[in-house]
């Protein structure tokens, strides 16, 4: 699998090798703002940002090295839930 879609959001590549991974918003720029968690599959946050409304439809997330491999859950304005595999 390459990516993982749900609704307007996609994640790729999936599953993540590296130490980063980019979320597709759409086809154009972010109409408002909108929450980006990221959940360990146990419900722990480990990331929370705010994609600001008028950016790019193309966000890269970075992993810290806390991040171990595992699955995971991308969470884009409380409606939409992907999950992700990163693998280290």
């Amino acid at each position: 699998m390459d990516e993982a879609s749900s609704g307007g959001m996609t994640v790729f590549p999936n599953p993540v090798t590296g130490n980063s991974f980019f979320i597709r918003t759409g086809s154009g720029p972010v109409s408002k703002d909108l929450p980006l968690r990221l959940y360990s599959i146990n419900g722990q946050l480990l990331i929370s940002k705010w994609i600001k409304k008028g950016q790019s439809g193309l966000i890269e997330i970075k992993l810290t090295s806390a991040i171990a491999s595992g699955v995971y859950v991308v969470q884009l304005d409380d409606k939409h839930t992907v999950k992700v595999i990163i693998r280290k």
